[in-house]
């Protein structure tokens, strides 16, 4: 659960690791970091990057991917870190800022039972909840 981790699907996603291997890689920002980066203006200040409405269409497209990767590996809720991970980010702590408070452990969820689905991500004949 930090950026120097190895084979971390976190670290990966955010560009810290090299997606061909899963070794962190401090030389690189790519992948997520990377398109804030691109578009440069607000979307690249972590303090402002929420006001611009590229940061939804990017956010929404990184969700779809941890749902790609829980189809793909179906975890249990259980390999969330309950401790031992950086301050903030064990599985019974809170998502903080963001009110209602939620714990972390809560959101490791298919977006199925969070209600919505992603057309894309069907099996043929399967319908969208």
């Amino acid at each position: 659960m930090d950026k120097f981790a190895n084979m971390s699907f976190r670290n990966t996603l955010e560009g810290f690791a090299d997606p061909s291997d899963g070794m962190a890689n401090q030389a690189q920002s790519t992948l997520h970091n990377s398109l804030h980066i691109f578009m440069n203006g607000s979307m690249s200040q972590v303090q402002g990057s929420a006001n611009d409405p590229i940061f939804v269409l990017h956010h929404a497209f990184v969700d779809s991917i941890f749902e790609q990767w829980l189809r793909r590996h179906q975890p249990v809720g259980g390999v969330y870190p309950a401790a031992n991970a950086p301050i903030g980010h064990n599985h019974g702590y809170h998502m903080v800022p963001f009110i209602p408070l939620y714990r972390n452990g809560d959101f490791f969820l298919s977006s199925r039972e969070l209600g919505y689905d992603y057309a894309y991500l069907l099996e043929p004949g399967e319908l969208s909840v």
